[in-house]
């Protein structure tokens, strides 16, 4: 039934949640609530089912005949303040490999980081607002 991830998603069930798979399979629990777990559990690091998926030669070959999906922002779900200063450590080592090759090191992009939606929509709401005000200071 839940065929070759199965011992992954049971290990995962048990050590990061502290569930047991066996509930489902006697019936004690609704299956609609391991998909959700599942697909959470496909985003956690150190997971033993996502190690499993990524691994799989057959799920792998399928994948390879996918389009590559274009790269999208990091994701909040997991980002540490440990990330974050990696990412902070990372930008610094870049500037400094810039200037030490003889580049303004002002041109080096910075890491991309995860932004929550309310920094986003406060970027909107900024443009929106620089586009009145130039609308105003035009006379459009």
């Amino acid at each position: 039934m839940l065929g070759r991830f199965g011992p992954a998603l049971r290990w995962d069930l048990h050590r990061l949640l502290g569930l047991d798979l066996n509930e489902w399979l006697r019936g004690e629990r609704d299956w609609r609530d391991l998909y959700e777990l599942k697909d959470q559990l496909e985003l956690e690091q150190g997971s033993a089912y996502l190690s499993a998926v990524l691994s799989d030669r057959e799920l792998a070959e399928q994948a390879a005949h996918l389009p590559e999906p274009e790269p999208g922002p990091p994701r909040l779900r997991g980002y540490t303040t440990l990330m974050s200063r990696l990412d902070d450590l990372l930008d610094a080592v870049l500037k400094l490999q810039a200037t030490t090759a003889g580049a303004d090191p002002r041109k080096v992009p910075d890491i991309t980081r995860p932004k929550p939606e309310v920094d986003l929509v406060r970027r909107e709401l900024d443009a929106e607002a620089l586009d009145d005000f130039v609308d105003l200071l035009l006379g459009i």
